[in-house]
């Protein structure tokens, strides 16, 4: 199976940890398909690697199931990609994190706020934003009534 990893995607990063997140995008040109959201993440110095797929709910026993987007049907070729990928992805990785020239941009994640501080900061705010500026009147205004359309198609078309 000939892969080709194309690009890392983070979404975070923690280089106190060493702990790495984001999305892997790969091409397998044997089979002619881009695969992209293979989540990729690292804890301490262990990897860990899904393609892309949704959790749900089995309907005859309500357990938790995963449905991955893609599938191969012979089992062995989906073990040898995810083999594949386990193997040169984390290089990769590491080079384009490591990489100068053109450096990856995460992205800024807001903190966490405690929404019952949230919700005391809002209401004070709120009652000072009301308290500063007086309420203004509402002017109702009386439209003027429309022109008639014309009865003939000629004049509209």
């Amino acid at each position: 199976m000939n892969l080709e990893i194309i690009e890392f995607y983070p979404l975070q990063l923690d280089k106190e940890k060493g702990n790495v997140t984001g999305t892997l995008r790969v091409k397998l040109s044997d089979y002619g398909i881009d695969i992209l959201g293979i989540f990729v993440s690292k804890r301490k110095d262990y990897w860990y690697f899904a393609l892309p797929g949704r959790v749900g709910t089995h309907h005859e026993t309500g357990e938790k199931v995963r449905y991955p987007f893609i599938v191969f049907e012979d089992r062995g070729q989906h073990s040898q990609l995810m083999e594949i990928i386990r193997k040169n992805a984390p290089l990769f990785i590491e080079k384009r994190l490591v990489d100068k020239e053109s450096p990856i941009i995460f992205p800024v994640l807001q903190p966490k706020v405690d929404p019952q501080q949230t919700g005391a900061a809002a209401k004070d705010k709120k009652t000072n934003q009301m308290s500063a500026k007086p309420p203004v009147p509402k002017v109702w205004m009386d439209l003027q009534p429309r022109k008639a359309l014309p009865k003939s198609k000629e004049k509209y078309g």
